[in-house]
């Protein structure tokens, strides 16, 4: 807990990035996408939703996850997390949801990015050392999975969800 405590809050940036890359995250809401257009456009990187909870696949992700690929474009899988949903089930709840994403997801390929968790919502409002606890079994679950080393995992969440409901809990 205290080692991923400290990398969140050393991970608030204190200045502004030299350079950004342009991305774009899509999911079924974006339907049909022209990759080349996209391409054209100067995208470097896109995430793509595979996967919610513990039994929601996104539909198109197999067909986003390819276009991009054919366009040079580098893609990472994400799931949107909801440690909200099974508490009663602790930490096989996060289990489960990483095993749904490494369902849809597959087997990443050399140039891909690594996963993403998607932290908007689901997590819980007076129990931030839980949170804590099922980001790390997420986390471990698909970086043991999927051959990952140790901490490569995005998380992708905004300041407050940070904040209010991660940084809070005790180590």
């Amino acid at each position: 807990k205290g080692a991923l405590n400290a990398s969140l809050s050393s991970s608030i940036p204190t200045c502004e990035p030299e350079e950004y890359l342009p991305g774009i995250d899509v999911s079924n809401w974006n339907k049909e996408i022209d990759w080349e257009v996209v391409a054209n456009a100067g995208i470097k990187y896109c995430w793509v939703k595979c996967s919610e909870g513990t039994t929601f696949k996104s539909k198109g992700r197999q067909e986003r996850l390819d276009g991009a690929r054919a366009f040079g474009i580098h893609v990472g899988g994400y799931h949107f997390a909801r440690p909200d949903t099974y508490q009663s089930l602790e930490l096989k709840d996060a289990r489960d949801e990483a095993h749904n994403f490494i369902d849809c997801y597959g087997t990443p390929q050399s140039a891909d990015l690594v996963p993403a968790l998607d932290l908007e919502s689901g997590l819980l409002k007076n129990n931030h050392n839980y949170n804590l606890d099922w980001i790390n079994e997420w986390c471990y679950t698909v970086e043991q999975e999927l051959g990952l080393k140790p901490r490569k995992i995005v998380m992708y969440t905004a300041r407050w969800a940070t904040t209010s409901r991660i940084l809070k809990a005790e180590p």
